[in-house]
């Protein structure tokens, strides 16, 4: 990292989850303050958003992956609704009235 050292002790964590914009905002909202206050802070968030870019520009270049036909069928029949089971008639529950 260059710069200043950050005085603040933020987790790696949450500053990535920052960099993402994955934060709630009253966490972003922290972060944010912290870097206000801390030149350190804001260079280390700075490089990790530019690392993070880097990142995300080489995965959208990377060609998806297929789907083997076997991997599909598994998939539809996971998400397909579960059959339906006839309902019983009110009158056959009747007798357990009784």
């Amino acid at each position: 990292m260059t710069g200043a050292k950050p005085t603040f002790s933020i987790p790696d964590e949450t500053l990535t989850a920052y960099v993402m914009k994955e934060l709630p905002p009253d966490q972003a909202q922290a972060v944010e303050a912290a870097m206000a206050a801390d030149l350190g802070l804001r260079q280390e968030v700075e490089e990790l958003a530019r690392f993070c870019g880097k990142v995300w520009d080489e995965l959208k270049a990377e060609p998806l992956p297929r789907l083997s036909p076997a991997q599909v069928e598994t998939l539809q029949r996971q998400l397909a609704p579960p059959p339906r089971r006839p309902a019983r008639a009110l009158w056959a529950a009747v007798p357990l009235l009784a």
